[in-house]
């Protein structure tokens, strides 16, 4: 509950300019004071990096660097715990990040722009919209999303990073049975150096992002919130003090404290005015996909016949209703397409839809009906082929 309450404070405008100062009033602080104080007040945190290799979690300080410890994945849990609290061991009160890594053919990136209004609620938005950018539902993927650049015309340019639950779920379960305490899942990337050298042309380095839901990360030792606490109480109370000695200004305080009240009403009449766009462009969504006929499968249906078309065969209609596909065009000879198209594993009941009339240039014009093969493991929703 009071996580709750602090991610709510820190969703306020009046909060945001409040962390943006005391961030800044920190780094000046901090900048005059001796380096051992400065390292004990804002320390910082170290990373381990672990992925999986050939059948082994592989720990290193460095993305892909040099391997500080190496546990089979074929090792008793009891066994590979006990490593792993060891290595966590040599940091002060394990105060490390622990990131796994991914290879990067593992995600798929998607680059949009977005309301700037949704700015404060983007991965809330991005998430709820999630087949409108990808192929697949929320439940179906893990992603995270990163700011490109600043706002301009109300469009904000983000980029989408994702991948299949079904792929980094268990990655993830296999450092958790192992009592490793993730951070973040990211992704490993290369990146071409500014002044690259002979030997090393590209430099290995994490994307930057965590596919990790927030109620998944790790909880620390909250020292550095207490003091930031500690600080911010000090600082609110020499306010306060400032405050009783300009006692004399109260006329002028009342009127900069209207001013912020009116201009917080129009923030409040604005935010009512953007959560009303946006449940406008949610309820759209929700419409547009209620009426969707086609499922992911329609792009390997699509390659399938292709594929095993002949060259000299022309489609001049592709449709996909529920389970059942149908194909106009011309051919040479109509009739062999039934059975190419029959040993399609994908297809079934190929059949002629009609009749097969004479076309131009010598070809016959044909109508082809199907049923599309379903998996036993997929079911159909709402009259679509579920995506894989």
């Amino acid at each position: 509950m009071f996580e709750t309450l602090v991610n709510s404070l820190k969703k306020q405008p009046a909060v945001k300019s409040a962390g943006r100062f005391f961030a800044w009033w920190k780094t000046e602080l901090l900048s005059g004071l001796p380096v051992g104080m400065r390292e004990f007040l804002a320390p910082q945190k170290p990373h381990l990096y672990v992925w999986v290799d050939d059948n082994e979690l592989i720990f290193s300080e460095q993305v892909k660097g040099e391997a500080l410890k190496r546990i089979g994945l074929d090792d008793e849990p009891a066994t590979a715990n006990q490593q792993i609290a060891q290595l966590l061991n040599r940091y002060t009160d394990n105060q490390v990040r622990v990131v796994l890594l991914l290879d990067s053919d593992k995600v798929l990136t998607v680059e949009r722009k977005v309301p700037e209004a949704v700015a404060d609620n983007l991965r809330q938005v991005i998430g709820f919209e999630m087949d409108r950018y990808t192929p697949f539902t929320r439940e179906q993927v893990r992603f995270d999303v990163r700011i490109l650049a600043d706002a301009s015309s109300g469009q904000l340019p983000v980029e989408l990073v994702y991948a299949l639950a079904a792929n980094v779920d268990p990655l993830i379960r296999v450092a958790q049975e192992r009592g490793l305490p993730l951070d973040a899942v990211d992704v490993i990337e290369a990146v071409e150096q500014s002044t690259p050298s002979d030997d090393d042309p590209v430099a290995i380095q994490a994307h930057g992002i965590n596919l990790l839901e927030p109620d998944e990360r790790a909880k620390h030792n909250q020292r550095q919130f207490w003091l930031n606490m500690m600080f911010g109480g000090l600082f609110i109370a020499l306010l306060y003090s400032l405050m009783w000695l300009s006692i004399g200004s109260r006329g002028q305080q009342i009127e900069e404290f209207q001013a912020q009240v009116d201009q917080a009403r129009r923030d409040s009449a604005q935010v009512r005015s953007l959560r009303q766009q946006l449940d406008d462009t949610q309820e759209a969504a929700q419409f547009l996909g209620k009426t969707r006929s086609q499922s992911a499968r329609t792009v390997e249906l699509l390659r399938e016949v292709t594929t095993r078309l002949p060259d000299e065969v022309w489609l001049s209609r592709f449709q996909l209703t529920r389970n059942v596909l149908r194909l106009n065009g011309e051919a040479p000879k109509a009739e062999t397409l039934i059975a190419i198209l029959a040993d399609s594993p994908l297809l079934t009941n190929v059949t002629v839809d009609g009749a097969i009339t004479a076309g131009a240039a010598g070809k016959e014009r044909f109508r082809l009906k199907m049923d599309i093969v379903i998996p036993e493991k997929e079911e159909a929703t709402d009259g679509t082929v579920a995506a894989r």
